[in-house]
């Protein structure tokens, strides 16, 4: 009732049903009724539109006598009755149509349906085919059908006016655009020719209308695609010829929709090819077409929205040609002229690379009913190089656009996934330094990308290193975010497959590839342990490690995977109490009774037994300490077992102490012996009156390096004797083939006391060692440290020796942190080193000073600044790209700020 404002859906459905009776049914349209039936229910079918009353009680009785009458006479309508009453139906249905704005059906869904039902049953209007022949009107009809179907297939909201809103995709919403799509395919499939040209406009407008959303844009693309497939092969290239020309119109959306549409047409079989048609549109059915000149493309597209977009397309295009063995994409990815270069991955599709060359095709498709316009801010493809897949790759991964960036890695990692990486290292090798990039998103793309080619290719140890080389460091990530996706990487591929040696089986790539990665860490890729130390720190947190796991790994040792697993559980025995030390201490006793033990297996017991010493009993301490202290008095082990065994003896000293000023008397008991014995030795070298004669270089070292390390655990121990000797070491030679030059600040040399040795030679290797040991000795004594920097930093004026400049430059950095006051005014001397002539010393000077200047040890003062800029632009890409990482923000802060002043 509008009087009343009242709906009555019930009562509404059932006016709606009346349309239904008010067209002949029979297909010989010969009915028995009055000819006044049609008018009377086209009146009581208005009166149900404008009012929503029930039927009136005349209109019933009018029903009952027209059933009465019906068995008594009959007529036959003529073409003309057939007209006047399709004619009063549209005047009825235009009438409805104006209702619908005054009093929405947006809330009652099943009123929208049963009207959707009644209006598909009156499109069947002409059954007649030799007596009712209106073509011009039906072809107006359909189209305005298609019309306002178009806003259902848009997911639009139907009415009047020219913008539409975009309804919240749902489930009744996605139902509606499903029934529209088939509806208009039922109608192609019946009319066929005589609707062709209209479902062509319809496509068109669904590419020029459809909502810029993902979504929105989805939908649309899957609907037209659908309703595309109803065209014969020569309007199927019509309308691609017009798309073609589509993705390259000026706006934005328009080649993105395209690239959508282009992406459901390659989810789909290809068209099977008509020969009559020309060999132009048998191209344009192919789905190489479709990649190679609408999406390859749009990558080099001027808009930074397109360009990832396409790539992102051309990511998931990748993906279909393996699963899907589409045979037009493999043959467009295959062909390359370099080629014959790239070997493709064992077991794939590919024989040869995927880095290919696309030629452009020429083209002057026909059809198309619209004039799409483009301008140059869409047309940046080239020729040649440019059109090269790998080429194009590398400048999108180095493009000023985050997300094109991201994409572009997605593209790189599904190509690398099914080549030989043998001939594609320089590529492996972006994907790896992309995960220092300064955005976010795209170091965890990298991250992502890099792991996904691991496990596409597990056993390739090129790919294994640069998967260690690029994710180990991101633990250290200043965001939490890439920190917790570098960590969920290692978690999978290291944590996940570690099973008892029992189960380990060499066919499961997994566990194969655990241990390889395990393998590299605890041989060429050690400097990369180091992060590990926070990645298991953080884990023990998470109770990462059950005694399951600890035992499997333990399961390990005396295998094969011996030092991997001895590595593994060096990490683990940090944070974990519950390791069984009776394993460990067998081996111990096993390795350590060995002439010539393996270093790197021994090293990582030792650490094992540093990290578990305070759950050993007294007993087993004891002597463990015994053991060590013997191989440090003898020097039978390598500078790496040296350092770790010195550790290791401190931590037994503390575990068997109950108080610190106990654990330094231990200290002194355990490290006295060996202090001693090593400045005897060196006194014995050094000091004899002949010179050292023939030495042995590599004792010299052990006793220079043990002496350095002893004395931090003891310093009140060393004698000024030691000092001497190191001096003298380093004196040795340092002055003898260069004339005096003048000492900075008036400072006298430190080594005067030392002229008895002058004229001595020892080797560089000899004189770099005993550098790192006085600095060491410095950081414990401070008056020594008063008279040896100013000579170690004529070292670095004078001396021609890579190994002896490298190692003063670390020196004097560390003592800058200990000595902030004393060594701040030899900063600038330290800075040459950023132009030293070796690579080396330049990366090595550039990494320490940053960490002091971000630690605030050092300010940006006098020509530090200026030191630092120049490394901008090294010669040494490497040094110039470390450099722009982690200086660049702070110099244009310092430069302004300057500026500024």
């Amino acid at each position: 009732s509008i009087a009343n404002q009242v709906f009555h859906p019930v009562m509404f459905d059932k006016c709606i049903q009346i349309l239904k009776k008010s067209w002949p049914q029979e297909s010989n349209f010969n009915r028995k009724r009055k000819k006044e039936h049609p008018k009377n229910h086209q009146a009581n079918a208005r009166g149900s539109r404008k009012r929503g009353k029930p039927p009136r009680k005349e209109d019933i009785e009018m029903d009952e006598v027209l059933e009465e009458q019906e068995a008594e006479e009959s007529f036959c309508f003529s073409a003309r009755d057939l007209c006047q009453i399709r004619d009063a139906i549209f005047h009825l249905l235009k009438n409805f149509l104006r209702f619908l704005p005054k009093f929405s059906l947006k809330e009652k869904p099943q009123c929208v349906q049963n009207c959707i039902e009644v209006f598909v049953a009156l499109t069947n209007l002409e059954p007649v085919p030799h007596e009712f022949h209106v073509t011009q009107t039906r072809s107006t009809v359909i189209g305005y059908v298609f019309h306002q179907m178009l806003n259902v297939i848009l997911m639009l909201e139907v009415g009047e006016g020219a913008h539409r809103t975009p309804l919240t995709i749902s489930l009744p919403v996605i139902n509606n655009r499903n029934q529209a799509v088939q509806f208009i395919s039922s109608l192609v499939d019946e009319l066929k020719e005589s609707v062709f040209t209209v479902l062509r406009i319809l496509l068109q407008h669904i590419c020029a209308k459809v909502i810029d959303k993902s979504e929105y844009r989805t939908y649309a693309a899957q609907s037209l695609v659908q309703l595309l497939s109803k065209l014969p092969c020569g309007e199927y290239a019509t309308f691609i010829a017009w798309l073609y020309r589509y993705s390259r119109s000026s706006k934005i959306p328009h080649r993105v929709f395209t690239l959508d549409v282009a992406l459901a047409l390659l989810e789909l079989p290809e068209k099977e090819v008509d020969s009559m048609l020309s060999l132009e549109h048998q191209k344009l059915l192919k789905h190489k077409f479709l990649v190679q000149e609408i999406m390859f493309g749009r990558c080099l597209d001027k808009a930074p929205t397109v360009r990832s977009k396409a790539l992102s397309s051309f990511t998931h295009c990748l993906e279909l040609s393996i699963t899907t063995v589409s045979e037009s994409i493999l043959e467009l990815l295959i062909n390359s002229p370099t080629g014959s270069e790239i070997e493709s991955h064992p077991g794939t599709l590919l024989r040869n690379s995927l880095a290919f060359s696309c030629q452009r095709q020429t083209l002057n498709p026909s059809g198309g009913s619209w004039v799409v316009s483009t301008d140059n801010s869409a047309e940046t493809v080239g020729s040649g190089a440019e059109r090269c897949v790998m080429a194009m790759l590398r400048k999108r991964i180095s493009d000023e656009k985050t997300n094109v960036r991201k994409s572009a890695l997605q593209v790189l990692g599904s190509i690398l996934k099914h080549c030989d990486i043998s001939g594609m290292k320089k590529e492996l090798l972006i994907l790896q330094d992309q995960c220092r990039d300064p955005a976010v998103s795209v170091r965890k793309q990298a991250l992502q990308s890099l792991t996904e080619l691991l496990m596409a290719q597990p056993r390739c140890v090129q790919i294994q290193k640069a998967w260690l080389m690029g994710i180990v460091p991101t633990v250290m990530d200043c965001e939490s975010t890439v920190q917790e996706k570098a960590l969920e990487c290692l978690d999978q591929l290291l944590l996940q497959n570690m099973k008892h040696y029992s189960k380990f089986q060499s066919e499961d790539d997994s566990q194969v590839l655990a241990w390889a990665l395990l393998a590299l860490l605890s041989t060429e890729s050690q400097d990369l342990t180091r992060y590990l130390n926070k990645a298991f720190h953080i884990w023990s947190k998470k109770d990462k490690f059950s005694s399951t796991f600890i035992n499997n790994v333990i399961s390990h040792t005396g295998t094969e995977h011996s030092v991997p697993a001895w590595m593994l559980l060096s990490k683990i025995a940090c944070s974990s109490p519950k390791l069984d030390y009776t394993k460990v201490i067998e081996s111990w006793e096993k390795m350590s009774s060995q002439q010539n033990p393996s270093s790197n297996t021994l090293g990582h017991i030792l650490r094992v037994i540093g990290h578990i010493a305070k759950h050993l009993p007294k007993s087993i301490r004891g002597r463990v300490t015994d053991v060590v202290k013997c191989k440090l008095n003898g020097f039978q082990w390598s500078l790496e077992l040296i350092s770790l065994a010195v550790d290791t003896l401190q931590r037994l000293c503390k575990a068997s102490a109950e108080t610190a000023i106990e654990e330094q008397e231990l200290l002194k008991q355990v490290c006295g012996d060996v202090l001693s014995t090593c400045v005897h030795r060196l006194s014995s070298i050094v000091l004899r009156e002949d010179g050292p004669g023939n030495m042995d270089e590599d004792m010299l070292v052990k006793y220079i390096f043990t002496l350095g390390d002893i004395a931090q655990l003891c310093p009140a121990q060393v004698e000024k004797r030691a000092f001497l000797l190191i001096q003298s070491i380093i004196a040795a030679s340092a002055y003898a083939d260069h004339s005096p030059v003048s000492e900075e600040n008036n400072e006298a040399p430190a080594c005067q006391t030392l002229s008895q040795v002058r004229g001595s030679v020892m080797p560089s290797v000899i004189r770099a060692h005993a550098i790192i040991t006085l600095g060491k000795l410095c950081l414990q004594h401070e008056d020594l440290a008063k008279k040896s920097i100013p000579a170690l930093v004529r070292e670095l004026e004078v001396c021609d020796d890579v190994a002896v400049r490298s190692n003063v430059v670390i020196v004097m950095c560390d003592l800058c942190i200990r000595y902030t006051v004393m060594v701040d005014k030899y900063i600038p001397n330290i800075s040459m080193c950023l132009k030293d002539a070796e690579p080396f010393i330049r990366k090595q000077t550039l990494i320490l000073l940053t960490n002091l200047l971000q630690e605030e040890f050092v300010k940006w003062k006098g020509s530090l600044f200026f030191r630092f800029v120049s490394t901008l632009i090294d010669s040494h890409p490497d040094i110039a790209r470390h450099s722009e990482e982690q200086n660049m923000p702070v110099i244009v802060t310092v430069y302004m700020v300057v500026a500024l002043t």
